[in-house]
């Protein structure tokens, strides 16, 4: 597949001429787009912050990069590097190239937040990061200027769906017992990955089916409080931490053990595992907190 424009590939060789001095500025940059960042900030808005933001968080994050996926799948575009030798491949991504998930989701992230916090120089910070992430992954090689473009409009265009869709639903849920929420994501992921059966689909979907049920749950039988003095949300947040990376990881190198990158089996262990870690995030850590006094909980 060729560039949409002429001078992308020349603005991608523009941009690589501060190789390497420039390097480490955008390796870092691209990091905040990368999943572990994903794993941290997701968390600390939902445990320390605001409950409230954090669940809305999990939610456009999971569905954007859904979204990504599909699309990509669809569009099957290959990264620049591989069709242009001039091109240097500065960082080691996988999967297509259209949209940029980067893009999409750092968008759909910051935008997100700065939507909440309301203030000029938190959308001022957000624009910032944003169009940092978009122009390293140009730099890095791993996208044309069209890929990032796409992303980011893909990850505007999700946000304001889902401002539109989320009040009516939330209406229509909450004439829904739990039990009937629980079966209904539940049956909705499964029939998800099967018709979409690519890793990191599956990944998001499956964190993004049992994220929601640990809501559900959480609302039902933990109700913790965010409010607290700062070294107890500290602590809250280191605690939650170390478990989620002790289960990311952790379940990866057990899971690894018993199936290869590719069959069926890898794609049914890895929904577990995301779906431990959206239970986790939405229900475990919160139910921790308040058993270990870290959180109180809120009347019923």
């Amino acid at each position: 597949m060729t560039p949409f424009w002429d001078w992308e590939v020349p603005f991608i060789l523009w941009l690589q001429g501060g190789h390497p001095a420039l390097t480490p500025v955008f390796r870092f940059l691209t990091s905040l787009g990368n999943e572990e960042f994903s794993l941290m900030v997701g968390p600390f808005v939902l445990w320390c912050l605001n409950k409230a933001w954090g669940i809305g968080l999990l939610l456009v994050l999971l569905g954007s990069q859904s979204v990504n996926v599909v699309l990509k799948e669809l569009l099957r575009a290959p990264r620049p590097f591989v069709v242009h030798g001039r091109i240097l491949q500065l960082d080691d991504p996988g999967g297509w190239s259209l949209p940029s998930g980067h893009a999409q989701n750092s968008t759909v992230i910051w935008m997100y937040l700065a939507s909440k916090v309301r203030r000029l120089w938190f959308w001022i910070v957000a624009i910032v990061l944003v169009l940092g992430i978009i122009l390293s992954r140009m730099y890095l090689g791993v996208h044309y200027p069209g890929d990032v473009l796409a992303g980011a409009a893909v990850g505007l265009a999700f946000l304001g769906l889902v401002a539109f869709v989320a009040p009516r639903i939330a209406a229509w849920g909450a004439q829904l017992r739990p039990g009937w929420w629980l079966g209904i994501f539940v049956l909705l992921g499964i029939v998800l990955c099967i018709l979409q059966p690519y890793p990191d689909f599956v990944a998001a979907v499956a964190t993004l089916a049992f994220g929601i049920i640990g809501v559900i749950l959480e609302r039902s039988y933990v109700r913790f409080e965010v409010a607290g003095p700062w070294k107890q949300r500290g602590l809250r947040y280191v605690v939650g931490l170390i478990v989620l990376v002790l289960l990311w990881r952790g379940l990866k190198s057990v899971f690894g053990l018993f199936a290869d990158e590719g069959t069926p089996l890898f794609l049914i262990l890895r929904g577990i595992r995301y779906s431990i870690l959206g239970l986790w995030v939405s229900w475990g850590a919160p139910a921790l907190f308040v058993r270990l006094k870290l959180a109180s909980q809120t009347a019923v």
